[in-house]
């Protein structure tokens, strides 16, 4: 539950500190992120498409798979973060 809540707290301190662009790619690092809890609507492909080029449409799908794949294959093999956890504190 405290995740979510950084996670929750953190997007909506961030709105007043990034830029049009910066929360769309965040918005739009959540879609692909979690296609298997919910299908993309059409309202974040329209966001998407307001903040990005066709072709930085793609890099910026390109870097979020290959991050998720790289955070799987950690997960996958059990890989410890490289960092302590009182890193997360500070």
């Amino acid at each position: 539950m405290k995740a979510k809540c950084d996670y929750t707290c953190w997007t909506h301190g961030a709105r007043r500190r990034t830029t049009r662009r910066e929360r769309a790619a965040l918005a739009w690092t959540e879609t692909p992120t979690r296609l298997s809890e919910t299908d993309i609507d059409e309202a974040e492909y329209e966001i998407l498409e307001a903040a990005f080029t066709p072709e930085e449409q793609v890099n910026l799908t390109l870097a979020i798979g290959a991050i998720n794949l790289w955070n799987r294959l950690q997960v996958g093999f059990a890989v410890p973060p490289p960092f302590p956890e009182c890193a997360y504190d500070a």
